[in-house]
């Protein structure tokens, strides 16, 4: 007689045990790639000191005193220099920053057609520094990379991105206890130790990882779902949704053809600093030079 052994049929899976290996996946594939925005990105914050520290020559702290005679010394400065001068950006100084750096369109320049120039707040004079983009490179790398397209890169990060807020979403899923398991930690316990860190650590951190990959998204959210943009009826309609979501400032209009006389920048600057306080201007952009179109915008300082 022999006895014979019914095999059981395994369980279906449940969602927990689906969304735990979609949790493991996810974060595998694109955590390395996070990890270096994430790092870049936080180094960002102190890019000001990381290029001042690159940049010894530039140590000295200088104080600006007159900053509507500084912009208007600066603007006059340049435009002798360059007689068809139609557009330039003058970001002044900080106590993070102590110099000038004023940029301007030149059609000859390389890249986007920019060329820029490091000044001395108190003489004016240009002041030559050793080239290096400092932390500006960590904070163009964490959206753009290095060494491949701007556009490949956006999109790879942002592909990267919904990833993560599914690997989010998916270990809240399967950590049905994840609060509970928030206070619990266990010692000595080889992986079990390790997992019980993992959950502490992951709950603390969720609110920040949730929001810096969703914002992140966010802000590049035309790029990657440009539908709605391209569902607008009328040119005007779209022209008005990108001025709105530009990030400091409106487009610039389009020139008029008719020549005129630029005004004076340093009483405008003046009316900036009543509104906004002593020492407040942070950056000028004037567009359209010696054309009756044209424009001074004024950015109040971040610091």
């Amino acid at each position: 007689m022999s006895d014979v052994i019914k095999k059981v049929p395994p369980k279906p899976r449940g969602i927990r045990q689906t969304m735990s290996d979609l949790h493991i996946w996810t974060g595998l594939l694109v955590g390395w790639v996070l990890y270096a925005v994430f790092l870049t990105g936080t180094a960002s914050f102190f890019r000001e000191e990381i290029s001042q520290y690159m940049r010894p020559e530039l140590a000295v702290q200088h104080q600006a005193g007159d900053v509507p005679a500084l912009v208007q010394r600066t603007v006059d400065r340049i435009r002798e220099q360059q007689p068809a001068l139609t557009q330039v950006s003058i970001q002044l100084p900080t106590e993070r920053k102590p110099t000038i750096t004023a940029s301007w369109r030149d059609p000859q320049a390389g890249g986007r057609g920019f060329k820029s120039v490091t000044l001395d707040p108190i003489s004016g004079q240009e002041v030559s520094a050793r080239a290096t983009r400092g932390g500006d490179f960590f904070y163009a790398f964490h959206f753009n990379f290095h060494y491949m397209s701007g556009l490949w890169a956006r999109w790879i990060i942002g592909f990267c991105a919904m990833f993560m807020l599914v690997a989010i979403i998916s270990g809240v899923i399967t950590h049905k206890k994840i609060f509970t398991d928030f206070f619990t930690f266990r010692r000595r316990k080889g992986q079990r130790s390790w997992l019980d860190a993992h959950a502490a650590l992951s709950v603390f951190g969720l609110p920040f990882h949730f929001m810096i990959t969703w914002s992140g998204l966010v802000t590049l959210m035309v790029l990657y779902m440009p539908w709605g943009l391209q569902s607008l009826p009328t040119p005007a309609d779209k022209a008005a949704v990108t001025s709105e979501m530009r990030f400091m400032q409106p487009a610039a209009p389009k020139p008029a053809g008719v020549p005129a006389t630029l005004v004076a920048l340093a009483p405008l600057v003046e009316q900036a600093e009543q509104r906004w306080g002593k020492s407040t201007v942070g950056s000028v952009q004037v567009s359209n030079i010696n054309d009756a179109n044209a424009r001074v915008s004024m950015v109040q300082s971040q610091t």
